[in-house]
């Protein structure tokens, strides 16, 4: 029934840098620019409410949102800095199919480093949609 809880299929769109990896490690992140695409997957309908959790750190102090397609916020922002911490959006509710939401840093993206050209804004660790969103 739409109580059931369980993890939900999510992929990134536009916004986010490749994978990087510490080698011989399990650890996984991804570097956000200002703006980053989430597609979340609710296949079977219908709308039901979900949580994003992730852990994250910025470049610098960061105020990060969780926004859908139309730039409504699921919820308050959260303040971010250099520490990583584990943070989480929701409940908001994701529509029956794919939906477009959207991880937004209120500051600009900046060059991630002398020697790293990319222009990153927030780091991203272990992201989930969880159903059930208690």
């Amino acid at each position: 029934g739409p109580g059931r809880g369980g993890l939900m299929r999510a992929s990134v769109g536009e916004g986010w840098h490749g994978v990087d990896a510490v080698a011989g490690t399990a650890e996984r992140w991804r570097w956000m620019d200002q703006a980053a695409t989430l597609f979340i997957d609710n296949p079977d309908g219908p709308a039901r409410p979900v949580r994003c959790t992730l852990e994250a750190r910025g470049l610098g102090d960061r105020e990060l949102a969780f926004v859908r397609e139309d730039g409504e916020p699921a919820g308050p922002s959260v303040r971010l800095g250099e520490e990583r911490t584990r943070v989480s959006f929701g409940p908001f509710v994701v529509p029956p199919g794919r939906s477009q939401w959207v991880l937004r840093s209120a500051q600009p993206a900046q060059r991630a480093g002398s020697d790293d050209p990319r222009r990153v804004a927030v780091c991203v660790y272990n992201l989930t949609i969880e159903a059930g969103g208690n």
